[in-house]
Formats: structure tokens, sequence, C-alpha cells
């Protein structure tokens, strides 16, 4: 009894002492360190923050702006040390909080990440920095729904910030909201005018629809407001999408970026450190930032895994921004491996002459992602670009591009690239399917009784000029039928935008089927059992789905264009022994495509010999095109190269 009576005395003395001690952590003085701090008096906030400390070594504000100081300095694990011990002290500090998030972040933590700022805004429901941290987050990791959730809550506390409408248009865009996604912009733009970001992403909104012409216009509109290199790159790989656009124009273009970005590089003495052995095992640098589940991936995993190990030394420099089994398979394939995404060009490069690399190959060129600016201060001997951009780079550092005589026939070409073109006889591209990759199946036609044309490629290469030419098609193939699958298809918006482009050309909507993308990569190559006949997109290719197709035993129609985006189609049925399915103008694309639909014989004996035929072709001999490739690496090697093309 005694006892029970003793115990709310001492709770009460005990509540009494901590908020006499809550009262002395918080008094006015404590946020001294943290004023000092804002205005920039980082030296003094140090000091008050260690004073403070002195007197209490658990003042929270104090704590907190040690931690301040840590990140800044880079130290994270003490900077996180600090956030921890200041959350102790005080539960709902939700700065603290924050900056803890941050900090996990930039330990590559993402998920302890998104805990805190969680924690952050169950303390504070409208702590708008959490909700644009928590979006960013979640497009590092591809949750593109809760970014746009995250975004509309950001908007919702502050309505006035065109910075969180443009970030909602980026997400929106990500779903396949294109309309919602304009929608924002022109909010941001109400806002702000002259707000660069709002026009970028009109332009990629434009790009996805198959505006290229358009969404060049509105790049032009950014540039013009924030003279940003990668927004230049997306102006230089749209132009590649316009038919009206010459080669010359992109050729002009691409020197002009080089002048605006790149205009000094290192003279070829200063570059030649290495010496020029016949027998020295080569260094060979590949640098890309699609080392995942990307195009890319197909045609250089299997060159990373023949290379002969006595003559190469490959490393692979990754600016990957969110890594998948695939980055790990490539990683396995790569003598050395070095993670970049995030690192400054300077530290790149440094790397790169560090691990002394005799040749070093781009495998972007102004593609998402590029680090293009590294190559621009040589720093190896030899600089090469390969796959991953379908055109002239106008970087001067970069000597050389990989291509062949279809893709870029001699002469013409050659006048209208900044690098000097090596044309691979046997085709510049090497295939590696996808292993889980079903049988073929017979061709659709035989058991449903009319045609199916199909397409899978990103929907910015089917502008309304190739719709145009496939509705004539249709229209000319009775009962016929078109499959179209895209990863912006998942949005209904989209699939409806597309379907009154073929209407106005007479086709009703039962004759399209539309998907979006699938979850196994399986399940999207069974999907070519509903195809009959492939069609290429003009006067930008496909590849990889052209070789998918194939693979599947489906023949794609291609037309012959004026530079190598729209060359590739041509390239790949040449080497793979089916010249007869290139045509080279617009009616003659349309009379093969008919003519091949009504020829079911023919349709069945393609369907039953194009994989073989793709398997027994130069573009599957992964050992003998890797071969000639070292081949090509040593004589460029030995016999030296002249910047000045």
């Amino acid at each position: 009894m005694g006892m029970g009576k003793k115990t709310p005395k001492k709770n009460k003395l005990a509540k009494k002492l901590r908020n006499r001690r809550n009262k002395m952590v918080f008094k006015p003085e404590s946020s001294i360190p943290l004023r000092l701090y804002n205005s920039g008096r980082m030296q003094e906030a140090e000091t008050a923050s260690a004073e403070e400390l002195k007197s209490n070594p658990d003042n929270p504000t104090a704590l907190y702006v040690y931690g301040l100081l840590s990140l800044r300095q880079g130290q994270l694990l003490r900077a996180s040390e600090f956030f921890i011990h200041a959350i102790d002290v005080k539960p709902k500090f939700t700065e603290a909080y924050f900056e803890l998030g941050n900090t996990y972040h930039l330990f590559g933590q993402r998920e302890k990440s998104i805990e805190c700022f969680k924690k952050a805004l169950a303390i504070n429901k409208n702590y708008l920095r959490a909700w644009n941290k928590l979006g960013i987050i979640f497009y590092e990791l591809g949750r593109h729904e809760d970014i746009v959730t995250c975004f509309k809550r950001a908007i919702e506390i502050n309505s006035l910030d065109p910075n969180l409408h443009s970030n909602l248009a980026y997400a929106l865009i990500n779903t396949g909201r294109l309309q919602e996604a304009e929608n924002s912009c022109k909010k941001a733009l109400d806002l702000n005018k002259d707000y660069a970001p709002a026009y970028r992403n009109l332009g990629a909104i434009c790009e996805k629809m198959g505006a290229a012409n358009d969404a060049v216009s509105f790049y032009r509109q950014s540039l013009a407001l924030d003279p940003e290199h990668n927004t230049h790159s997306s102006i230089l790989f749209d132009l590649n999408y316009v038919p009206t656009v010459s080669q010359e124009e992109i050729y002009l273009e691409s020197l002009r970026w080089n002048e605006l970005y790149a205009p000094t590089t290192l003279t070829d003495e200063q570059s030649l450190e290495n010496d020029r052995e016949e027998g020295r095992r080569l260094k060979i640098g590949y640098l890309s930032p699609d080392f995942c589940d990307h195009s890319v991936s197909y045609f250089i995993e299997p060159v990373l895994r023949y290379h002969n190990r006595e003559n190469i030394k490959v490393y692979c420099y990754a600016n990957v921004e969110k890594t998948d089994v695939v980055t790990q398979r490539l990683r396995d394939a790569a003598d050395e491996w070095h993670d970049i995404w995030g690192m400054e060009d300077t530290k790149v490069i440094d790397l790169i002459k560090e691990n002394e690399i005799d040749i070093l190959v781009d495998l972007a060129g102004h593609s998402k992602g590029n680090r293009l600016l590294v190559f621009a201060q040589r720093p190896a001997k030899v600089q090469i670009t390969w796959l991953g951009y379908p055109n002239t780079t106008g970087l001067k550092a970069l000597d050389y591009r990989l291509t062949d005589a279809i893709a870029d026939p001699p002469g013409e070409a050659d006048k209208l690239h900044s690098e000097k073109l090596i044309r691979m006889k046997n085709g510049f591209l090497c295939y590696q399917p996808e292993a889980t990759a079903p049988e073929v199946r017979p061709a659709p036609c035989i058991k449903k009784g009319y045609i199916t044309f199909g397409s899978f490629n990103n929907m910015s290469k089917i502008s309304t000029e190739v719709v145009r030419l496939w509705a004539e098609i249709l229209n000319s193939v009775t009962n016929s039928r078109l499959l179209l699958k895209s990863s912006i298809f998942a949005n209904l918006e989209s699939k409806v935008r597309y379907i009154k482009m073929f209407e106005a050309y007479g086709i009703v909507a039962n004759r399209i089927e539309i998907l979006g993308r699938l979850p196994k990569k399986e399940a999207h190559l069974d999907l070519y059992r509903k195809i009959d006949i492939g069609l290429d997109p003009f006067p930008y290719n496909g590849t990889t789905t052209t070789f998918e197709a194939l693979w599947m035993g489906v023949p794609v129609v291609t037309m012959l264009g004026d530079r190598h985006s729209g060359r590739v189609g041509a390239s790949i049925m040449n080497h793979t022994g089916l010249k007869e399915l290139v045509a080279e103008s617009w009616v003659e694309y349309k009379n093969l495509t008919v003519s091949l639909a009504h020829n079911i014989d023919k349709l069945t004996e393609l369907r039953g010999s194009i994989r073989e035929k793709l398997q027994q072709s130069s573009l599957m001999d992964s050992q003998q095109f890797t071969k000639t490739l070292e081949g090509i690496y040593k004589e460029i090697y030995l016999n030296g190269f002249s910047s000045k093309k």
C-alpha cells in the first residue's frame, strides 16, 4: 500500500523534471547554432553548437546542426548518428527525420530513407520538403503512381510553386497520362512563363505522342531559357524522328552541340600516355547508362562474354540509375566494374585515367543518361561510339563510330559525321535473344482467317505519317487487324488517342488492339504468336523489336531511309538473308506488305524458317563478331588515329 502511494509522487516529480529539462533544451538561445548555420556562418555554427552541447549534451538543435555540418562534409555515418541522437531526445523532431532520410538516401538505403520521410510526415502531414523528396525517391525506384501521389499532395500544400507542377507532370508522363501532364505543365507556365523544366516536359509529352517536330520546338524553348547540354541532346535525338529534317541539318546541329558544351579537348600528344606495343593486352572500357534491362544489353552482353581475356581486359563504367538482374549479369561478364551514377565528370575522368584505358567506347550517344562530357576531355587514347544512338554525336573528341555499309553507305555519310566511320563487313550488331523465349508458333491467320499486323515499337516512332501508311495497308487487306504494344499504353488516354488517329483514316476501333507493358519478358515475346506480319516504323526503324519479331518467326517489312536510323531495318534484313522484306519507297512498302498478307504459303514458309536464318547469320555469331571487333580495336590502337576528320 505504501509503495503504491509513493509511485504517483515519483511519477509527478519525474514529469516536472522532464518539463524543466525540455524548457531548458528548447529555450530560444538554443536556436542560435541553427540561425548561424542558415545564414551560412558554418564555423560559428559549429562553435555555438559545441558550446550548447557542453552545457547540455542532449540539446537536440545543437545535435541537429552538427548533423547538418557533418552532412556538408560528406561524413554520412557521423551525420546519421547526430540526427538519430537528436530524434531520441526529441521524438517529434520533423527536420531531423527529414535530414536522416536525406543521409540514408546518400548511403543508397532508399527504403530507410522512405521510412524517415514518412515519419516526418506522420508528425507534420504538411511538411512540403518531405513530400517533394519522397517523390524523388519513388522516381528512382520507378514507383510512378506513388510519385504522382506525392506531388499532388505537395501541390495541395503549395499550389504556387511551378517546380511542383512540373515534377507532377514528369511523373504523369511516366504513367502515360499525357493530357494530365500537359495540364500540369501549363499550370507551371501560368505561374512562371519562363520556367524551363515545364517546356522540357512538354517536349517529352510530344515525343511520346509521336509529334517529334513539336517536341523539338518545346526543347528549343527550354534550351533558350536554360542552356543545358542534356536538353540539347534531347533535341538531337528527336531530330532523328522528323522526316523533313535532313541528315545535314542533324550534323550541323551536332557540331553546334560540340561548340557549346565541349569546345576544348586535349591534344593527341597529351592523351598518348600508354605505350603502343604489338602484343600488349588492351584495356577496353565500355561506358553506358543502359547496363540493365534495356535494348543495348541484348547487343553488348555477348561481346562482354566472348572477349578473349588473353588479349583484352574489359572495364565497364555503369551510369545506371536503377540496377536489375541484367545489370548483375553484365557485371559478372566484366573484368572490372565501376558504378558511376551520380559521380562528377571530373571523378569519372580521373577513374578512367587511373585505369589506363586504351580504348573507351561510348554506348549512348545523345540518348538519356549519356556522359559525353566525360569523353570531351579525352580520358582514353582512342574513343569510339557504338550502339545506343543512331547518328553522329558531333563530339570531336570521339574518333570513330562503328556501323556498316548498309546503315551508313560510303560517301555522303562520311561527310556528315564528326567521327570516322568504321564499317563492319557483316553488320554492326550482334544479337543475344532472351533465354526464356518461347518456341515459334504457326502464323495466327491460319486459324483466325484474317491477317494481323503488329508493332511493339516505342510509340515515339509512330508518327502521323506512319499511322497514315499503316491505315492504308489495313484498308487494302480485308478484315485485317493491327496489334500495338508499348509502355505508354498503360494509360487509357494514350490508347484512345491512337485509336482516334487510325479512325481519322477510316479504321474502326475494333480493328486495333492496344496493349501496355507486360510484367514478364516471356509473355511479351509470346505475344508475337498473335502477329502475322511486323510493321517497321520510319524514318526511325526498330532494332531490338525487329530482332525479337524475327526470333519469334514474324517477318518484318521495313523501308530504306536516308540516314542510319532509317536504314537499320534494311541492315538487319540483308544480313539475315531477308532483303525481300526491304522496301525503298512508301508505295513499295505498302505493296510489299499487302502482297505478303495475301500469300499465306509464303507467310507459313517464313514463319518456319526465319528463326533458323537469324540463328545462322552473322548477326548471332557472337564469337566471330567479337573476334572481328577485337581486330578493329587492335588495328586502330596500333596504327594511331587523328581527331581531325
